[in-house]
């Protein structure tokens, strides 16, 4: 598993029926302070037993608790070619400004890649010049043009 642990994001789900599952905060959709020990303690045996590299997500899956911190950590997590497929399939409040920004700056990114493997190779100076002009006027392109083409 080690060699796999960057693909792998731990999620934790049912975090409003952790003990004392009567206690969860029902007004304001959060776990009682009792509970925030009984899900630390179970975050910590998921770290402890898989080392993972990324966050341990926690969640509510039924009262949405949680769901908006995962969907950040998933961004920050996930290749640049990956967040804007990711963002085509939040649902609603999930797919939030913050969120599609980060999508559109990272898929630029993703586009941009593209061109620096040409730049790195043994061109001369002047038509690296030409290159770098050309990459970021299509990583701007992409930019404008990411709400297109994904919603």
């Amino acid at each position: 598993m080690l060699a796999y642990q960057h693909r792998v994001l731990f999620v934790i789900n049912q975090a409003d029926k952790a003990e004392p599952s009567h206690e969860w905060n029902i007004t304001d959709n959060m776990p009682s302070p009792v509970q925030k020990l009984t899900i630390e303690a179970r975050r910590g045996a998921v770290r402890r037993l898989f080392m993972p590299h990324h966050p341990v997500c926690v969640v509510s899956a039924r009262t949405a608790w949680g769901l908006d911190a995962m969907v950040e950590i998933m961004m920050r997590c996930l290749p640049d070619r990956a967040t804007s497929p990711l963002t085509t399939q939040l649902h609603g409040w999930l797919c939030s400004e913050p969120v599609k920004k980060q999508a559109r700056e990272r898929f630029s990114e993703a586009v941009g890649k593209v061109f620096d493997t040409a730049e790195s190779s043994f061109i001369p100076a002047p038509l690296k010049t030409v290159i770098l002009t050309v990459r970021n006027t299509v990583m701007s392109v992409a930019r404008a043009v990411w709400d297109w083409i994904f919603f």
